[in-house]
């Protein structure tokens, strides 16, 4: 299918195709006839033609004339590869300054606001940060048909620059392990023996399971302790580990994680020029590489949401005192991500930093200032009794009095007594129903004004979310009050 789609792509490129080579003849001409004006005439017809080209199908009408210059090296022939490649160049050139991410996804609305997260169990939170790239940001896109050798993933369907929802995960969770591991390597071995520290890494290992969900090569039957948290604490940590998580979190080890990530998009769009040298001659090995990447200093948005879903049973304590350590490691998670670590491809090289400073940082939870979560009111249900006498009498009010509701209906003693509970539970009801519906008004009242009403907060930069708006938070999570 996809052959064909491409062959059919060729067909309306060969006007553009024809026209570039009839305008490429006609400079060689204008150079040997030293005719400047019919050479800068038949060089704007290249860049009309290339222009043009890169409309219908840039990638397909590059890599035509890419082929056949190598084609035409293989038989020897240097003209006709110098030809394809300069028409090749003219059509890289034309791509390059056409080189725009489509915006089109922002009315699409695929980024979650903050109202929402009043519809979410308690204890929820949302995290918003606007980043700012200190370094280039690279990654690898999965097509295999493309201009260049290196282009940025692009979302499917309007092909605009993203960060995926997993590559957050995946960069997150490699940066807190990084974190973990740097951590317990930097101890001396008689720390790594006393219980307070070998408790601490159990502890974290943890918590960045319950963020992030099953660690891979893991199992629980304590047969094998392969991965490679188990090869850095230990066996005696492993097994450790796994008796919490059998216990506490799933009987067979697998488990989702609480952490929710939602992709990021880009707007612009750069070229990153490489050259790698031989080791040996020092000379460039083969010749300069392009990347398409995001430039240093363009913004990008981070937005990620916590469901603190838990085993049944838990107590309201411990569920708080789990969301506090699971945020303030979380925000020591991010500090390291953006600041240190990086995110996306060649991070070693120092590509995928960004600035401590952000834009904008904002932190939502459907925790009220008193420490109640703030939810909506459950409707109450109608009693059984109640309903299953209705369904006998659907036009009854309960107006009457027992005794007057009995000389009404011509009914016996046993059918005025269930009348006569009918209508206690029937006044009960209502009560419940007219306090259901002010609870509701003023639940609607709070929720309209969630910055003013659920715990949460602003920071102006990573440190100050980690050493502060965290620490914070989580505080007021575990000394707010019963829910």
């Amino acid at each position: 299918m996809q052959r064909d789609y491409y062959a059919f792509r060729k067909s309306e490129l060969s006007d553009c195709l024809d026209a570039l080579e009839k305008a490429y003849d006609d400079v060689e001409k204008a150079k040997q006839e030293k005719d400047k004006n019919a050479r800068k005439q038949a060089e704007d017809q290249i860049k009309q033609a290339a222009e043009k080209a890169v409309k219908i199908e840039p990638h397909l009408a590059y890599l035509w004339y890419w082929a056949r210059r190598e084609e035409a090296e293989r038989w020897k022939e240097r003209k006709k590869a110098k030809q394809f490649s300069d028409i090749a160049t003219a059509i890289r050139d034309a791509w390059q300054e056409r080189l725009t991410a489509d915006a089109i996804l922002q009315t699409f609305h695929f980024i979650p606001d903050s109202s929402f997260i009043t519809h979410l169990p308690s204890l929820s939170f949302l995290l918003h940060i606007t980043f700012r790239l200190q370094k280039l940001y690279l990654s690898k896109d999965e097509r295999d048909f493309y201009l260049l050798d290196n282009p940025l993933r692009r979302e499917k369907v309007f092909q605009t620059p993203m960060v995926a929802a997993t590559s957050w995960k995946g960069a997150l969770r490699a940066a807190m392990v990084q974190q973990l591991a740097q951590w317990w390597n930097n101890l001396e071995p008689s720390e790594k023996e006393t219980r307070n520290h070998r408790k601490r890494f159990v502890s974290r290992r943890i918590t960045i399971a319950r963020l992030f969900g099953t660690e891979k090569s893991v199992q629980v039957d304590d047969q094998q302790f392969e991965s490679y948290l188990d090869k850095l604490g230990g066996e005696h940590q492993a097994r450790w580990y796994r008796r919490y998580v059998r216990r506490y979190i799933a009987a067979n080890g697998f488990f989702a994680g609480r952490l929710y990530f939602f992709p990021t998009f880009f707007n612009n769009l750069d070229l990153e020029v490489i050259n790698p040298h031989d080791r040996k001659t020092g000379v460039g090995a083969r010749g300069p590489i392009l990347m398409e990447c995001e430039p240093q200093g363009i913004t990008g948005e981070l937005v990620l949401l916590y469901v603190p879903f838990g085993p049944i049973g838990q107590s309201e304590d411990e569920k708080r005192a789990q969301v506090a350590q699971d945020l303030e490691v979380l925000a020591e998670g991010l500090h390291a991500m953006f600041t240190i670590y990086g995110f996306g491809a060649k991070t070693s090289s120092g590509y995928g930093v960004a600035e401590d400073a952000v834009e904008e940082g904002r932190i939502w939870t459907n925790i009220s200032e008193a420490g109640q979560p703030i939810s909506p009111p459950e409707e109450p249900v109608m009693p059984k009794d109640l309903r299953e006498f209705l369904e006998q009498h659907p036009d009854e009010d309960f107006s009457l009095k027992p005794n007057e509701w009995r000389e009404q209906h011509s009914a016996t003693k046993a059918q005025r007594t269930h009348y006569k509970e009918a209508r206690q539970l029937y006044r009960q009801y209502q009560q419940e129903l007219d306090a259901h519906q002010k609870a509701l008004a003023q639940w609607n009242t709070q929720a309209a004004s969630p910055a003013q009403t659920f715990l949460g907060g602003k920071f102006d930069s990573l440190t100050q979310l980690m050493d502060e708006t965290a620490k914070t938070l989580a505080e007021k999570l575990t000394t707010g009050g019963a829910a």
